[in-house]
C-alpha cells in the first residue's frame, strides 16, 4: 500500500483547478454587466477571441500543474500496467469525444462565452448530441479526460485531484446554467 503525503504541488494543482473556471465566469459576468471588454477590443467578437486565448493559456497551466503533481508521486502497481492504461485511454476517448463534439455544436463563440458578450446562438441552446447525453458535455468530458490521464499516469494522487475538480465543476455548473437560461430568456423577450 502506498502512503501519500500531500505536497505543495498538490495544493498548487488544486489552486489551478479552482482558478480556471472561476476566471472565465468572473470575466464573462463582468463583460455581461459592463460591456467593457467589447469596448476596449472594438467589439464583442475580438473580445471573445482574446478571452479564448486567455482561457486556453490557463487550461495549459492547469494541465501542467496537474501533470507535475501526478509525476511527483510514486506510481501504484495496480495502476501501472497495460490493462489500466487501456481503461485510461477509454476514459480519454469518451471524454475527448464529448469535448470536441460539444465544441463542434457550439462553435467558437458558443464555446468561449460569446453569449455573455451578446453573441447568442440562433435557435437557443443546443440540445443535439452531445447535449442529448449530458447538459454539460465540456465539463463531464473534461472530467473523464482527467480521469483517463490519472489512470494512464499510474499515479493514485490523481484520484485525490479529481475530488476538487468535481466540486469545482459542480459549483460552476450550478452558477452557469441559470445564468445561461437568463441570457436566452432575455433574447426571447426582445
Amino acid at each position: 500500500m502506498i502512503t501519500l503525503t500531500v505536497t505543495p504541488e498538490f495544493y498548487y494543482a488544486c489552486l489551478w483547478i479552482a482558478l480556471y473556471p472561476t476566471f472565465w465566469n468572473v470575466i464573462g459576468r463582468f463583460e455581461y454587466y459592463t460591456r467593457l471588454l467589447s469596448k476596449i477590443f472594438c467589439g464583442p467578437r475580438i473580445a471573445v477571441f482574446i478571452l479564448a486565448i486567455c482561457i486556453e493559456a490557463l487550461n495549459l497551466k492547469r494541465t501542467a500543474a496537474i501533470r507535475a503533481t501526478l509525476n511527483s508521486y510514486p506510481k501504484a502497481e495496480w495502476l501501472d500496467n497495460q490493462y489500466a492504461y487501456v481503461v485510461g485511454v477509454c476514459f480519454l476517448t469518451v471524454g475527448t469525444t464529448l469535448v470536441l463534439s460539444s465544441y463542434w455544436r457550439l462553435g467558437f463563440y458558443g464555446t468561449f462565452l460569446g453569449d455573455h458578450f451578446g453573441i447568442l446562438m440562433e435557435g437557443g441552446p443546443v440540445t443535439s448530441f452531445p447535449f442529448s447525453v449530458t447538459d454539460n458535455p465540456m465539463y463531464w468530458g473534461g472530467f473523464l479526460n482527467y480521469t483517463g490521464i490519472t489512470i494512464c499516469s499510474g499515479s493514485p494522487i490523481g484520484f485525490a485531484l479529481l475530488i476538487p475538480l468535481l466540486i469545482v465543476y459542480k459549483i460552476t455548473i450550478c452558477l452557469e446554467e441559470p445564468f445561461t437560461a437568463k441570457l436566452y430568456s432575455e433574447k426571447k423577450e426582445e
